[in-house]
């Protein structure tokens, strides 16, 4: 592969051809794209899956800014096919782009400024990023509580501020992402973690989420 900062707008570079997705392949591409609201590349990990006898379909991508001079990427945000949700491939997008960052000398690894989906910040948090100022959780109006039912799986939103409630209900990420979002903790249910959407989160732990990343990439591979 050619240097990144060197490799051609708009074409696919394999960068691994040894994932899975149940009985099918996948691969993972980089891809480099120009953007022309703020004119800088932006950079995208996609997953593709290689059905047998089918073309090839994209399953998702995570996209997010280099900058070669301070080694730091920012997060910036992802995308996955209906179809394809639910399935750990947001969890795979994120681990690839942490190992990729990581093995390609991206010392600092952050969010962009504001996200728009709290399970993702989530999720990132999972592998060990993290606000500045952890008080803001307490003092901050625009906490989020990320709430989980107990006996199942199912993960639903319960909102400070109920006028952000309103907001987010109405947004099309709430339309996409089918987020539940309760008005009150009942019984049978108890607050796992919170979120901010207003604050920059940086990864924290740079070995502790190589290791996360890539147990989570591995069981992509057969």
């Amino acid at each position: 592969m050619k240097k990144l900062e060197d490799i051609s707008y708009e074409k696919n570079i394999l960068v691994d051809d040894s994932l899975y997705y149940k009985d099918s392949k996948q691969r993972l591409y980089l891809q480099k794209s120009f953007l022309k609201t703020n004119k800088k590349d932006q950079f995208f990990l996609k997953v593709n899956l290689i059905p047998k006898n089918s073309y090839m379909l994209c399953q998702g991508y995570i996209y997010f800014y280099l900058d070669f001079e301070k080694r730091e990427s920012k997060f910036i945000g992802t995308y996955v096919k209906p179809e394809y949700r639910n399935s750990k491939i947001a969890s795979l997008l994120v681990s690839s782009w942490i190992l990729f960052c990581i093995e390609n000398n991206f010392n600092c690894l952050g969010t962009n400024l504001k996200q728009r989906k709290p399970f993702l910040i989530y999720l990132l948090k999972n592998f060990d990023f993290e606000i500045e100022n952890k008080s803001s959780y307490i003092t901050s109006p625009y906490t989020i509580h990320i709430c989980k039912e107990e006996n199942t799986d199912t993960k639903c939103l319960l909102f400070k501020n109920k006028k952000q409630a309103t907001l987010f209900s109405n947004s099309n990420i709430m339309k996409e992402d089918n987020y539940k979002i309760i008005d009150s903790i009942g019984p049978n249910i108890q607050i796992i973690d919170d979120v901010l959407l207003s604050i920059p989160y940086q990864l924290k732990g740079k070995n502790k989420a190589y290791k996360k990343a890539l147990n989570t990439y591995q069981k992509h591979r057969m």
